[in-house]
């Protein structure tokens, strides 16, 4: 920024400023004398405060109308950090109690600010600091371990702590109105215990929490477990890269329900989605609890009663549905992306009769479909899509009735296509592509009354015969 930006004490809209080197480069405590800057502001470059007096010199607290602010310290520099010094710059850098919105990123102190710390030495008041929080994000952390006694913030719904290498523990709360959790890259986060009630046992690491978190992300947390177990208000939960103990039923793993994420009575009553991607499987020896290798595990997706949508991706030691799986009655969205040991899909598969989407893509062992496939009588979408070794769509997919969508491509090895296509009475959008030893369409494809599009790709044998009955259909060669 130009040295000088400070003496416009008239300006209304600042959204970022950057803190430099140098003399040519403007010093953060330029901003004392811009009352009003705007809503959102970002600084960037606050690594390169080395006087903790100029980032207190900001007057942040008094910039009233400020709603949105974002705190980075992140440079291409590698210059050493001094732990005290960042601490009190990010002290001295507080924002006013009326803020909404807060990211603060690559901090590399050692400990967090004191605004945002209970102070039992200065009474109720601190408790209720930030009383319109909405949004906070911590971000690129690598020097904190224990980020404890975070104040009650009432409006705070949505936190998100990504990439804290070096966290152990988090505390605080309450948040009664927390909607949302995010963690993200914690490798050394062992236990969050969520809580309703602060008095609750001697244990460390305790997050108070309200009646309304129903969405949480764990992302790349190899060794976190949730205690005593999840929220009964969740409805989506995501588990990327995540320690597979997070899904095992008591008496698992450990043998002793107080290693469980669950009690023997928590029920996913109020569950609606369910995401599950490179799950991160124990390497202790014992049999992997999930079941990857036989397909019996994940006994908890039992309780799951009123899933809607499960999607298991890139988990590449799963080669077969586990069982527990039939008990998804309410599921209307299956996604299996990317499991590169699956090899076939059950006949049970039936049971499923809720489905309405059906998404099987980049599983390149797959070598059959379950001819129960057709019995799948509420099904409205079907995607198959890039399964190498897959060799034949079953007959039986004539009997979607309710099938409004089909798409059939880059599946190499499979020759040939059901021939009773007319019997989809429902079908409106049909895509095929990707045979290359496919050397003709099914004639009962013309008579398809229903069809609305075909796009047939990258079939260079194929003889396109029946298209000429199609009528009003959209047809696309490629």
């Amino acid at each position: 920024m130009p040295i000088g930006i400070g003496q416009l004490s008239r300006l209304q809209n600042l959204d970022t400023f950057v803190v430099g080197k140098g003399k040519n480069s403007a010093e953060i405590f330029e901003l004392t004398n811009i009352a009003m800057i705007s809503e959102n502001l970002i600084i960037r470059g606050i690594a390169n405060v080395k006087d903790p007096d100029e980032a207190c010199r900001t007057c942040l607290k008094q910039k009233a109308n400020l709603q949105t602010l974002e705190l980075d310290w992140r440079t291409n520099d590698e210059d050493k950090v001094n732990a005290q010094t960042e601490q009190a710059v990010l002290n001295g850098l507080e924002p006013p109690s009326g803020i909404r919105n807060l990211h603060i990123a690559g901090y590399a102190g050692g400990k967090y600010a004191q605004w945002m710390l209970k102070q039992v030495d200065v009474g109720e008041q601190s408790l209720h600091q930030f009383p319109f929080l909405v949004v906070l994000r911590l971000s690129d952390f690598p020097n904190m371990k224990h980020l404890e006694g975070l104040v009650e913030l009432p409006c705070l719904e949505h936190l998100e702590l990504s990439r804290l290498t070096s966290l152990e523990s988090i505390n605080g709360g309450p948040f009664p109105s927390l909607m949302k959790l995010v963690t993200d890259g914690l490798p050394r986060l062992e236990e969050v215990w969520m809580v309703t009630e602060m008095n609750l046992g001697n244990e460390k690491g305790k997050m108070q929490i309200g009646t309304c978190l129903s969405d949480i992300h764990i992302i790349g947390c190899t060794k976190l477990l949730v205690k005593p177990y999840f929220p009964s208000s969740l409805q989506r939960l995501l588990l990327e890269g995540s320690n597979e103990r997070l899904l095992q039923s008591p008496g698992q793993g450990q043998g002793s329900s107080s290693s469980s994420s669950f009690p023997s009575s928590f029920s996913f009553s109020h569950l609606k989605e369910l995401t599950l991607r490179k799950m991160v499987i124990s390497s202790s020896g014992s049999p992997p609890p999930l079941g990857l290798q036989s397909g019996c595990g994940w006994v908890l997706l039992q309780q799951m009663t009123a899933l809607e949508s499960l999607e298991i991706s890139k988990c590449n030691g799963l080669t077969e549905l586990p069982e527990s799986m039939r008990s998804l009655t309410s599921l209307q969205s299956l996604n299996i992306y990317s499991c590169s040991a699956l090899g076939m899909l059950p006949e049970w598969l039936q049971e499923l009769q809720s489905l309405q989407k059906l998404s099987i893509t980049y599983c390149h062992s797959l070598t059959s479909l379950p001819q129960s496939l057709g019995q799948l009588l509420s099904l409205q979408q079907m995607i198959i899509d890039s399964c190498d070794s897959l060799s034949s769509i079953p007959q039986s997919v004539d009997q979607l009735c309710s099938l409004q969508e089909m798409i059939i491509e880059r599946c190499p090895t499979v020759n040939s296509l059901p021939r009773s296509f007319d019997r989809l009475c429902s079908l409106q959008k049909l895509t095929i592509g990707g045979y290359r030893s496919m050397e003709s369409l099914p004639q009962s494809l013309g008579h398809i009354i229903s069809l609305k599009r075909l796009l047939i790709g990258w079939c260079t044998n194929v003889r396109p015969s029946p298209l000429g009955q199609l009528g009003r259909t959209e047809c696309t060669t490629l």
